[in-house]
């Protein structure tokens, strides 16, 4: 059994080396800082560089990892779409302006056809009619928002159930 003095011997070795490690990781975060600050002096003479020979819109920029600086931030995703049946044949789809959308896309997913949803209209207003819908089933309506920037996510999906009328 160890003695209560060796314990506190080891103790306090450990307690030194502890704050010896402390110390080399406090110098390792302060070169790591210094290193990050000259990179991004780097990378900002390099940015610096494109302005000069890439237009704003220029695909290269992913090249680089970088956004295009002339597009926009993605559109928000399009909420509270709603779909009203007009005589089982035709849907009326409307939804409240996105954020920073210039445009929308419309996709459906039929149930038992579609695997995924599929783009049946780009309309730049807050309604899209749907022609000639299946006689029964079921179906999804979603929309999404574009821009320059690109497309936002697909909106929650407005389940229709279709049935014959009598």
């Amino acid at each position: 059994a160890r003695s209560a003095k060796d314990l506190h011997e080891r103790m306090k070795a450990a307690g030194g080396r502890l704050v010896t490690l402390e110390a080399k990781l406090d110098g390792l975060l302060r070169v790591r800082t210094e290193n990050m600050k000259e990179l991004r002096r780097y990378l900002r003479v390099v940015i610096d560089e494109l302005h000069l020979v890439l237009p704003p819109m220029d695909p290269r920029w992913e090249l680089f990892g970088l956004n295009r600086p002339g597009s926009k931030e993605t559109p928000d995703v399009p909420e509270n779409v709603a779909v009203a049946i007009i005589e089982n044949k035709r849907g009326n789809v409307t939804w409240p302006r996105s954020a920073r959308a210039e445009y929308y896309r419309v996709w459906v997913r039929i149930e038992g056809v579609d695997t995924e949803p599929r783009a049946i209209g780009s309309p730049s207003d807050l309604d899209f009619m749907l022609e000639e819908l299946p006689a029964t089933g079921e179906m999804d309506v979603f929309i999404s928002a574009i821009n320059s920037g690109g497309e936002s996510a697909l909106s929650a999906p407005v389940r229709i159930v279709l049935a014959l009328l009598a």
